[in-house]
This record gives C-alpha cells, structure tokens and sequence, in this order.
C-alpha cells in the first residue's frame, strides 16, 4: 500500500491505503482475482479504473477490486474466471521507476462509500501461514537485494501497509 495524499485522500487527510500496490511494467496485462461477474467499474481520482467483481454482478457488502488499471478489457455485467485477463497496468505513478506502473488487489466491504481492506486478513486458513510466509520471505529478498532492511514492516500481516479499513 501507500499513503494517499491529503489533496486527494476523501475528509482532506492523509490516509495509509491497506491494499497491497504492486509496482508492475507498464502494458502488462492483469489478471481477474477471481470468479465472478463484473459488478462495477468506477473510474477513481486517479484517472484509471477499478474493477469490482462479485458472485452475481450485483455491488454487494463483500467485492473484490482491481485498482488502478487502464484500457479494461470486460464491461459490467461480463462474467471472468480467475487468471483472465482484465486490464493493463495502470500509468498512474506513485514514485515508479520509468516504465513502470502501479496496480492494487483488495477487498471492498459495503457501504457508501465502501471500505478498502487488506485482503491478506481474508485468507483462508487452509492456506493462510503458507502464503503469509511465502510474502514474507519475498519481503526479506527485496530488503537484501535493495540493502534497506527498513523497506516492509514484517510485524502487521505482510502485504498491508495497515490492518484499518479505509474509506473511498
């Protein structure tokens, strides 16, 4: 995640966003999260969309997003399988290298608006330590190769900048 400045955070604060950001070239291609259909597609104060999917392509209390992409390849309404192709890497620049860009993974929990959460507080405990262990373990290699042990807190649940539910 990364802290969204105050001019464009929503209440005129700075705000940490819980959604894990991953810093991507730009053109490559993003996957659905899931199954499901494609329940809303807001373009967000970034210039770029969101995809949201639910079970029954309907905005309900729990949906899954996709933040920050650029030239969607599905519409609302369409169905996705985990793994297709959705989108490209959005341009919006949060401090990339040249070339690169930026995409979020997170879950929306109901409301108006909805809440941004960390969707790594959602795993499943059949594989919850695994993949816990296999961020971390990625955490501890880019700390190596960068030779900044301070670049990830490995103390709160590794892929969230922060465990609190934000708003937008």
């Amino acid at each position: 995640g990364f802290v969204i400045p105050a001019n464009s955070a929503s209440g005129g604060k700075d705000k940490a966003n819980p959604q894990p950001t991953f810093i991507l070239p730009l053109g490559m291609p993003v996957r659905s999260l899931v199954d499901g259909v494609v329940a809303n597609m807001p373009k967000v104060w970034s210039g770029d969309y969101s995809i949201q999917v639910s079970a029954n392509g309907k905005v309900e209390k729990w949906m899954y997003e996709t933040e920050h992409v650029i030239k969607p390849l599905v519409k609302v309404g369409d169905q996705v399988k985990a793994g297709q192709v959705i989108a490209e890497v959005s341009d919006y620049d949060r401090g990339t290298p040249a070339g690169f860009g930026i995409v979020e993974i997170g879950i929306l929990k109901g409301g108006n608006p909805p809440q941004h959460v960390c969707p790594f507080a959602y795993l499943d405990s059949s594989i919850k330590e695994e993949t816990l262990a296999k961020i971390k373990a990625f955490y501890m290699s880019w700390d190596e190769y960068r030779g900044d042990a301070a670049l990830y807190n490995e103390e709160s649940i590794p892929g969230c900048l922060t465990q609190n539910p934000i708003d937008g």
